[in-house]
């Protein structure tokens, strides 16, 4: 396990993204004494997959996508008071 100061970490960040990335250890991020964030590598397959698991359903479906939207369709311009 990896600790380390905000200040150091915000002076050495090249240093400590490096390491990082060779050996795979998370960092500790620590400011006054106590741990407040954890640095670890992250999977892009991982985040992508969890983008798009998050947007699933989201989309919505036009007939014709080259026609102009109405004020209508525009959930913002409606009164949901």
């Amino acid at each position: 396990m990896q600790v380390v100061a905000v200040n150091t970490l915000k002076a050495k960040l090249s240093q400590y993204l490096n390491a990082l990335q060779e050996n795979d250890e998370p960092i500790y991020i620590t400011k006054r004494g106590k741990i407040i964030a954890c640095l670890q590598r992250s999977d892009p397959k991982s985040i992508k997959a969890s983008i798009e698991n998050e947007l699933a359903g989201t989309l919505l479906y036009y007939k014709d996508p080259t026609e102009p939207v109405g004020e209508e369709d525009w959930e913002a311009l409606s009164d949901h008071s």
